[in-house]
C-alpha cells in the first residue's frame, strides 16, 4: 500500500473518529459548561504578574438539556417541553413565544426537571432560558430555540388532535372525529 494512500485512510480514519465524538442527539439540546484560561504572557495578561500563574476558575457540574433541541422544526404542538438538569437543580425556567408570553409548567419535586403544562402554538417560534446549580452552588445557564409545525405541515397533523370515539345506532357501528378545538 502507498503512503499516500496510508495517510488518506488515516486522514478519513482520524475525521471520522472526530466527526463521532462531536456529534450532537437529535432531539436534544445540551449545554455544557467548557473552561478557559489564558495562555501565559498573552496579552490580556501582564508579564510577571501572579496571574501568570493562571488556574482554572470552578465551572458547574450541572449540564441542561432540552427537548425538543436547539433549532428543531415542526415540533408537535401535543407534546411537552422538558428541561431537565443533571448533576444540579433547576433554578429558572422560561418557554416563551415571540409575544413574550410563558407557557405555564412545572418544575417537578426534586428541581431536576420542568414540563410544560399546555399545549403549544402552531407555526409559532419558542425560546427556552432555562438555569441551574451544581451541588457545589456553581451556576450554569442555558439558551435554545424550536420551531412548531403549522397547520396542514406534513402528514403528521391530523395524528397530532384529539380524536373522540364514540357507538351510534343500533349496529353499534363506530363514529371518528377529529377536535380542532381552538387552533
Amino acid at each position: 500500500m502507498s503512503v499516500f494512500r496510508r495517510s488518506t485512510i488515516l486522514i478519513a480514519a482520524v475525521l471520522a473518529a472526530a466527526l463521532t465524538l462531536t456529534a450532537c442527539t437529535a432531539g436534544t439540546s445540551t449545554t455544557v459548561p467548557t473552561p478557559t484560561t489564558a495562555p501565559p504572557n498573552s496579552p490580556g495578561e501582564l508579564a510577571g504578574s501572579s496571574a501568570a500563574s493562571a488556574s482554572l476558575a470552578p465551572v458547574s457540574r450541572a449540564v441542561i438539556t432540552s427537548t425538543p433541541g436547539d433549532a428543531a422544526t415542526g415540533v408537535s404542538v401535543l407534546d411537552p417541553v422538558v428541561v431537565k438538569a443533571a448533576n444540579g437543580t433547576l433554578d429558572t425556567v422560561a418557554v416563551t413565544n415571540p409575544e413574550g408570553r410563558q407557557v405555564v409548567g412545572a418544575l417537578s419535586g426534586d428541581g431536576t426537571s420542568w414540563t410544560s403544562a399546555e399545549p403549544l402554538g402552531y407555526g409559532r417560534a419558542y425560546i427556552i432560558t432555562a438555569s441551574a446549580r451544581d451541588t457545589a452552588g456553581l451556576a450554569i445557564s442555558s439558551s435554545s430555540s424550536f420551531t412548531t409545525l403549522t397547520p396542514g405541515e406534513g402528514a403528521g397533523l391530523l395524528s397530532d388532535l384529539p380524536v373522540v370515539r364514540a357507538t351510534t345506532g343500533p349496529g353499534h357501528s363506530w363514529c371518528w372525529t377529529t377536535y380542532l378545538g381552538d387552533l
